[in-house]
């Protein structure tokens, strides 16, 4: 953002300085933190989601396919005169496809697997597995097998290329403890070439359609959330303790006699209402998320592009599609007024949980003025906090 950003460059104004630029400071050199050793380097955003795409089980590639996507990841290692870095140059070998007849067909996997065999040429084939960040069932189920990257000998025997692919002890990283840091940034570039040019082959657009429920989780929501209303009035009835039955009016002049005779006691409420409608929150959003939208993963791009750990979270999409939830400010709910209001439109003490700043609404189909304000708030505090 250009609100007052800089860069800075250093010029190394002899040959050690230029050494040092070169043999410490370089890219290449730096793939690891010093603290703990966990990588620094890695591909993010669109390569993650190009990496999903291209790695899930129904990705085929014909030969004409499969050669542009091995040449493009890999035209500067293509010759016996190229080569750079640390990986050496020869001529692309095609695997053998994986399906014959009625066509010959090639896997996403292979191409890794290929691209793999490439850069490591003449080097000893690599052995690792690692988790997936994108879980089994999104794949048809536990057992599907795709929970977990398995490497045998430098294929690609299971598992999804995504955000763990590049994160800790993940494909990157182990290239960089066997073969070396300079070839592991040969790795990236390669990759990064890779996917580039198969997210172009595909796109990837988030769009109104990716947030549609299923009739189904449309009611799973509005059953869930209708239980909202009772969960914050028990809550308060324990706080005052209080018969639940006895009529609101009455339940409010108890509140209000509690919280008036010490202080903090408003905190111990919060806390009860709270920890009520999170647990209904959790519910109304495991109907609706990740399996009851009407665009299943991994057509559903929004899905797609939080579950690879490309961009966002399942909070993000959440609030979305489901709801956004209890607002929370410096960990309690919204602050009363003197005269025990939280907003003018509300009764003093209100025990709806609309009142406390509970919002049943959804980006998607858009929130009332009492929760928007509750919500600016919220987001209010979140500005300050990072300033």
């Amino acid at each position: 953002d250009f609100d007052g950003d800089e860069m800075n460059l250093h010029f190394p104004q002899d040959h050690l300085a230029r050494a040092e630029a070169y043999e410490i400071v370089r890219a290449d050199q730096q793939y690891t933190v010093p603290t703990d050793g966990s990588p620094l380097r890695g591909l993010i955003q669109d390569h993650v989601v190009a990496g999903v795409l291209l790695t899930k089980r129904d990705t085929f590639l014909d030969r004409e396919e499969m050669r542009q996507a091995l040449y493009s990841a890999l035209v500067d290692y293509a010759d016996d005169d190229k080569g750079g870095g640390s990986a050496r140059g020869h001529s692309i070998t095609v695997p053998p496809p994986a399906i014959v007849y009625p066509r010959e067909l090639w896997t996403g996997k292979q191409v890794i697997s290929a691209v793999l065999d490439h850069v490591t040429h003449g080097r000893p084939d690599m052995t690792m597995s690692h988790g997936c960040k994108v879980p089994a069932n999104y794949w048809g189920g536990d057992d599907s097998g795709e929970g977990e990257f398995i490497l045998r000998k430098n294929y690609v025997c299971c598992g999804i290329v995504d955000k763990n692919t590049f994160g800790n002890k993940g494909l990157v990283h182990a290239v960089a403890e066997l073969h070396g840091r300079v070839l592991a940034g040969d790795l990236l570039s390669v990759l990064s070439r890779l996917l580039t040019v198969w997210l172009q082959k595909w796109g990837m657009t988030c769009g109104l359609d990716d947030l549609i429920l299923t009739p189904e989780a449309e009611v799973g929501r509005a059953e869930e959330l209708a239980k909202a209303a009772a969960a914050c009035r028990s809550a308060a009835a324990t706080f005052a303790e209080a018969d639940e039955n006895v009529p609101d009016a009455a339940l409010r002049q108890q509140i209000a006699a509690r919280l008036a005779e010490r202080e903090g006691a408003e905190a111990i409420l919060d806390m009860r209402s709270s920890g009520a409608l999170n647990k209904i929150t959790s519910a109304a959003v495991t109907k609706c998320l990740p399996h009851g939208t009407k665009k299943p993963f991994p057509k559903n791009c929004l899905s797609l592009m939080t579950q690879s750990g490309a961009k966002g979270s399942m909070v993000n999409f959440s609030q979305i599609a489901a709801c956004l939830g209890q607002q929370e400010l410096e960990g309690r709910r919204v602050p009363r007024m003197i005269s025990g209001k939280t907003l003018p439109c509300f009764q003093p003490f209100d025990l709806s949980q609309r009142a406390g700043g509970y919002i049943e609404d959804r980006f998607f189909s858009g929130l009332r003025p009492q929760e928007y304000f509750f919500h600016c708030m919220a987001g209010r505090e979140g500005l300050v906090d990072t300033a």
